[in-house]
């Protein structure tokens, strides 16, 4: 292109960029003067091998700091998927922990039931011996009876609220 085409397509007149406009007219005032030239003739091969120069060098150092990039960000994904997994683990154990505990609890409440069922089978024989004590003695079987109920009773709503604080727990 020569630099008349040039001269219109960049004119800030015409929507040019100026500083475009200003280097294509610098570069034909060198040109088109022999003596400038002749100098640039000389001058351009360095010139342009130190630019080849700067150019290769800042290639090589975005190159590197590519890699710094991409390997930390391989380290934070590393560390990311770590933390991840200690978490899923830590999740685990909590609930393997819950469930053991629920499942002491339900054994132990399976305990105080079986414990209430003998003792409901000794009352029930104790009931059919019943008759053949005395007055006394069936006033006084009564009044222990009384209190082992109360016991049995007090065990019973302790054990169920125990369950509901367990429950609750559970819940949270």
């Amino acid at each position: 292109m020569n630099a008349r085409k040039l001269y219109l397509l960049h004119h800030p007149d015409n929507g040019g960029n100026s500083q475009q406009f200003c280097k294509i007219r610098l570069a034909e005032e060198i040109l088109t003067n022999v003596e400038d030239r002749s100098e640039f003739d000389r001058v351009y091969p360095k010139v342009y091998g130190a630019w080849q120069a700067h150019d290769t060098a800042r290639a090589e150092r975005l190159r590197e700091e590519e890699a710094v990039f991409r390997r930390r960000q391989g380290e934070a994904q590393r560390r990311t998927e770590e933390a991840m997994r200690k978490a899923q683990q830590r999740q685990e154990r909590a609930a393997y922990d819950r469930l053991q505990r629920l499942q002491e609890e339900e054994e132990r409440l399976k305990l105080i039931e079986e414990e209430r069922v003998k003792a409901m089978k000794g009352e029930e024989r104790m009931r059919t011996e019943k008759f053949r004590l005395s007055a006394p003695q069936q006033e006084a079987e009564a009044r222990t009876e009384a209190v082992a109920e109360k016991r049995r009773i007090q065990a019973r709503l302790q054990a169920e609220e125990m369950l509901k604080q367990q429950i609750i727990e559970n819940k949270l």
